[in-house]
């Protein structure tokens, strides 16, 4: 919005209302040549905004009433200049904020509505930097993902050149073996045991028995 300036006239129950030029006026598609008289409570159109004027108890002003309306930028510059900011404490994060202002109350209105705007862009700010630290996980994944496919299916196709069977099977299989090994060794040595006490048994000169 940019700053404008109208004088306000109340005529016979109605309002008068007018563009006010300043003295030094470079030439916007936004100026409006307000020069109108409308009832209180009518809309007025502006290019930027509407305006309008409501009737309240009381004597209106004979000289009328002077409406300045002040630009962003130039409002956020003034209201900058009666804001400050300090550290409670130099190991704290946490800042305290003064705001100078001629209404109390309006003041803490604004300084209130400061605060929820930064809390909302630094909410804001989290879940963009959140979304992005996803989104390159997930795109690391599905690379990774590709790349142990590409080294399984390389894999598959080795064994299958070189003849090789499925290690896991093949583990199976071996310890299957040496287990069915280990049981026919204990069967022999039980025979071999059982021969070696016979044999003591028949050379055994007081053993006088006949077979």
């Amino acid at each position: 919005i940019e700053a404008k300036k109208f004088n306000i006239q109340i005529v016979n129950g109605q309002v008068h209302i007018k563009s006010i030029k300043k003295l030094i006026h470079l030439p916007s598609a936004n100026d409006d040549n307000l020069n109108e008289t409308v009832k209180f409570g009518q809309i007025v159109r502006c290019k930027q905004f509407d305006l309008v004027v409501s009737k309240k108890p009381g004597i209106a002003d004979p000289n009328g009433y002077e409406l300045d309306v002040q630009s962003v930028d130039s409002k956020v510059e003034e209201l900058s200049k009666n804001l400050s900011l300090d550290l409670t404490d130099k190991k704290s994060t946490t800042l305290a904020l003064t705001f100078e202002y001629p209404n109390p109350e309006k003041g803490e209105a604004i300084l209130q509505r400061l605060m929820n705007l930064y809390l909302q862009y630094n909410l804001q700010n989290k879940k963009q930097i959140a979304d992005s630290t996803l989104a390159f996980i997930d795109t690391r994944l599905k690379i990774v993902s590709g790349e142990l496919s590409g080294v399984e299916t390389q894999f598959t196709a080795f064994k299958q050149q070189n003849n090789i069977a499925n290690v896991d099977e093949q583990s199976k299989a071996l310890v299957g073996n040496v287990s069915d090994y280990y049981q026919k060794l204990n069967e022999r040595e039980i025979q071999l045991s059982v021969l070696n006490d016979i044999s003591k048994t028949i050379n055994d000169p007081s053993n006088k028995r006949i077979l």
